[in-house]
């Protein structure tokens, strides 16, 4: 028994020796150990006042109550057992250390304040609307540690963070509940949201996919607010859903949307991902604002021609959209038909390339993206292509950039080298044939305007050995005459280096010409021309033509503007019809433009410096407009402006000649009707330190019909105008002033036949108007500051005209002077005709050559009122009419009252 009773006291003194440490009452302790002042205190406050700015822990290992209570930042609150704080009024926490288990250790209808930035457990409160409750004005992290249902409409604070720390602790909130303020939340790839009722998150926040049971979870509660919804693990999508316009998808590394089949994904908010798959299934993805975008979005495969199909499938023809390329080979393996995405961009990276297959075809139709670097690379391409057949797919593969939408394209993109040694006419063939308008649709814009294409070179230089192809509609554009140099191979094709066709007609048969533009072309191929443009209806301008045998041959309704022609052999060769030539520079050429059996060219306000040969040859042509020009010197035997053949309807017009070396204009026609007017030439330098010409005539006429009219001859040294006409010469309203008097305005050789008139021509009175007459007809009309053969002759209140008649045998005259309209009131003209007859007979022992003169009629008879005569003396000036003798001196004078302001002189050879 004694034996019993102390086993059972043993027992006793054991069990309260183990039950020491969890006394109800409260504990301090010291970092350091046991507070063995006074380990144990009757009451929570009790025990804070204890420990009063000491580090100290507290444990509580009962409930205890408290109203008022002030926990200091230096105190630890640890709570064992069932140790509690219930708080009937006023409980603020300072410390931020606060150690518990998952149990409810906070009761009471108190408050509660947090220390900023302490960690608390949703199992610390009756339930999370308690939660929310006590820490809606504390900066906290609240961690739900417990499922919870939300049965009261509760939000955290604005500096409350949510988070999870494991899975499993479901946050389901019941109909008609309202839970808001949500943003700043942590957790990890697992469900923590549910139920019936709504959640309500702030702008900004970022939710993870995963942490909705689906899709259209999170999207149906999330209402106006813009939010982020990553996707970062395969996430299905079963029901049809689209996402509003602030609500934002965002796929990381590692998430993809799963759709199955039938279900339709629409976007309507931002969506972004990297360069990976972020779709996938059989369903349907509409990215109804989303611009940029990659296309291993939608495909598992990268840098392949599916990869980028299945992007344009997805995106649609509705959507704008940028679907970018990054670096790396795209392999186009067959026929790529893009055409039907024109509401897609392609950027193209640096470093990415598409890679076209020999003999396929990728067409695209959307604006194309890029620097100046390759994207295409069409596999041994040789650039051999010929417009009228067609591009040649059995060496390369090609690229057709179809639609107005597409910007310039550069033969960059098809891989130039830039560096005047590699061969650069494969690129520019390349990017000249990227442009295909067979099909009449893409040839206009939504206003029906034929669309041009503009393949624009960069600044730089380059090399062409073949022939490059500039087809209808294209303008192949460099960066302008002191930047882009074209260097044509003097070994290359023997053809010309570039060529123009504009062949295909636009709807309606409305042409599209060929153009090109603001470049140097520097090179000689022997026999051949730099540009052709033949091939149709083609534009040039502002192009620099270096050193070539030809620098154009132009072709029918080719229009060439503002070029410079600089040390060609040809600077133009005109071929065809309808050919406009203007605001052009021809410097150091042999031939500046050489017009051959064409009509209707127009030459206009062009500049020829220094032609060797000519400035302008005519040949054969018909309807040619010369107009608003300018001549220089011409440096050998050249002429400014040479007409052979036939040349028909030819005009020189508003055009000066300065310095020519030989004839300003030549006519050497065979037949032709020649108009010039308005025109200044002027024999003299422009600089000292240049070669005068002292032998030059300004116009030489040959056997064509000539009309010279309101223009100006200074400082010439010879005859200006010198006849060899059959033809009908008209020479009217000239000035002249000469640096020879010794010369004639006007020459006509001997034996030149024809028919001259000359009226209201003045000269300075140093030199004749015209040399005596042979066998042409001439008519003259002279004013008061005219004279036929020497100075104007004036006496007694008279004017006389000397006129020669030393060659032909017998003339017949006719005079007709006009008075002032003051003199007289009924006849103002008086006309007279007269033969005059050379002949050859002996004067004693001479033989002497001499002439007579016989009036054939006068009216108005002599003395008719009102009193106006003609006088014809054989010596000088004088009353009366004398109609007899014979007098050697080989002149007479006509003379008429000095009130007459006009007189007409025709002299016709009979004989």
């Amino acid at each position: 028994m004694k034996k019993f009773l102390i086993l059972i006291l043993s027992i006793i003194l054991f069990a309260s020796v183990a039950s020491a440490e969890f006394f109800s009452d409260v504990i301090v302790t010291s970092p350091n150990g046991i507070w063995t002042d006074s380990r144990a205190y009757t009451t929570l406050n009790a025990a804070v006042a204890a420990v009063d700015a000491n580090d100290r822990e507290i444990v509580i290992a009962s409930p205890q109550v408290v109203t008022t209570l002030t926990v200091p930042a230096n105190v630890r609150l640890k709570f064992l057992r069932n140790g509690s704080i219930t708080n009937s009024g006023y409980l603020n926490i300072q410390t931020k250390n606060i150690e518990a288990d998952n149990r409810q250790i906070f009761t009471g209808v108190g408050n509660i304040d947090f220390a900023a930035g302490t960690v608390v457990k949703t199992g610390w409160f009756s339930n999370i609307e308690s939660a929310f409750a006590l820490t809606t004005d504390d900066t906290v992290t609240l961690i739900v540690t417990k499922p919870q249902t939300i049965t009261a409409s509760y939000s955290p604070g604005n500096n409350v963070n949510l988070k999870w720390e494991s899975p499993g602790n479901i946050l389901t909130v019941n109909l008609g509940i309202v839970v808001g303020n949500l943003k700043n939340i942590e957790a990890g790839n697992y469900q923590i949201f549910a139920g019936a009722g709504d959640f309500d998150f702030l702008d900004g926040a970022e939710l993870k996919l995963n942490w909705f049971n689906r899709l259209s979870d999170v999207l149906t509660w999330v209402e106006s607010e813009k939010v982020t919804i990553v996707v970062n693990e395969n996430s299905l999508v079963q029901a049809t859903v689209a996402s509003a316009a602030n609500e934002s998808i965002k796929v990381v590394p590692g998430g993809i949307l799963n759709l199955d089949a039938g279900v339709v994904l629409t976007v309507n908010g931002d969506f972004s991902a990297g360069p990976y798959q972020a779709f996938t299934g059989a369903g349907t993805v509409v990215l109804s604002n989303v611009v940029d975008q990659y296309p291993e979005w939608y495909s598992s495969g990268i840098f392949t021609q599916a990869t980028i199909e299945s992007a344009l499938t997805a995106i649609g023809t509705l959507n704008k959209a940028t679907l970018i390329l990054r670096p790396g080979i795209w392999v186009i393996s067959s026929n790529a038909d893009w055409s039907a995405y024109k509401n897609v961009t392609f950027k193209i990276v640096p470093g990415a390339v598409l890679q076209i297959a020999t003999g396929t075809k990728t067409t695209i139709s959307g604006p194309i993206e890029a620097g100046l670097y390759q994207v295409f690379d069409c596999i041994d391409a040789a650039g051999k292509h010929s417009m009228e057949t067609g591009f040649d797919l059995a060496t390369s593969g090609r690229v057709i950039l179809r639609g107005g939408q597409i910007g310039p394209i550069s033969p960059n993109w098809f891989g130039v080298y830039a560096n005047v040694t590699q061969d650069d006419t494969a690129a520019f063939n390349l990017a000249t044939g990227a442009v295909d308008f067979s099909d009449s649709i893409e040839s206009v814009d939504a206003n029906m305007t034929n669309l041009k294409r503009v393949v624009q070179v960069p600044a730089g230089n380059y090399f062409i050995s073949g022939i490059v192809y500039v087809p209808s509609g294209v303008h192949l554009r460099g960066s302008g005459i002191t930047s882009t140099l074209i260097y044509i191979d003097l070994a290359g094709t023997a053809d010309s280096a570039i060529k123009l066709f504009a062949t295909t007609a636009g709807p309606g048969g409305i042409g599209l010409p060929a153009e090109l533009s603001e470049m140097v072309i520097w090179g000689y191929r022997v026999g051949h021309n730099n540009v052709d443009g033949t091939g149709g209806e083609s534009r040039i301008t502002n192009v620099r033509f270096q050193s070539a045998y030809g620098g154009i041959l132009a072709g029918s309704d080719n229009v060439i503007t503002g070029c410079l022609f600089d040390s060609c052999v040809y600077g133009i060769t005109s071929a065809s019809q309808n050919i406009i030539i203007a605001n052009c520079l021809f410097y150091a050429c042999n031939f500046g433009i050489n017009v051959n059996i064409v009509t209707d060219n127009q030459i206009v306000n062009c500049h020829f410096e220094y032609s060797v040969f000519a400035g302008i040859n005519i040949t054969s042509s018909s309807n040619i407009l010369i107009s608003s020009c300018q001549f220089l010197l011409n440096v050998q035997q050249g002429t400014f402006i040479i007409l052979n053949g036939a040349a028909n309807s030819i005009e020189i017009l508003n055009s000066t000649f300065r310095n020519s070396f030989n004839e300003s204009v030549k006519d050497l026609a065979t037949s032709g009707d020649i108009n010039i007017s308005n025109c200044v030439f002027n024999g003299l330098r422009t600089n000292p330190a240049y070669f005068q010409s002292t032998t030059a005539y300004a116009i030489y006429i040959g056997s064509s019909n000539f009309t010279v009219r309101n223009c100006s001859f200074l400082n010439l040294f010879v005859n200006p105008i010198s006849l060899n006409s059959t033809g009908t010469v008209i020479i009217s309203n000239c000035k002249y002033k000469l640096l020879n008097a010794s010369n004639y305005f006007v020459y006509i050789p001997a034996a030149t036949t024809g028919t001259v008139s000359i009226s209201n021509c003045h000269g300075d009175n140093t030199i004749p108007l015209v040399n005596p007459p042979d066998s042409v007809s001439l008519y003259l009309s002279l004013s008061d500051n005219e004279a036929w053969l020497g100075a104007l002759v004036t006496a007694g209140g008279r004017m006389g005209y000397t006129v020669p008649f030393q060659r032909a045998n017998q003339w017949l005259c006719t005079v007709t002077a006009t008075v002032l309209p003051s003199i007289g009131s009924f006849v103002h003209r008086k006309t007279t005709s007269f033969m005059v007859q050379k002949q050859v007979g002996w004067t004693g022992a001479a033989l002497q050559t001499s002439i007579s003169m016989v009036n054939l009629l006068e009216a108005p008879a002599t003395g008719a009122i009102p009193v106006i005569d003609i006088d014809i003396d054989l010596t000088t000036i004088g009353g009366g009419l004398t109609s007899a003798g014979l007098f050697t001196s080989g002149t007479l004078i006509i003379s008429v009252p000095d009130t007459y302001y006009d007189i007409q002189v025709s002299v016709h050879p009979v004989n």
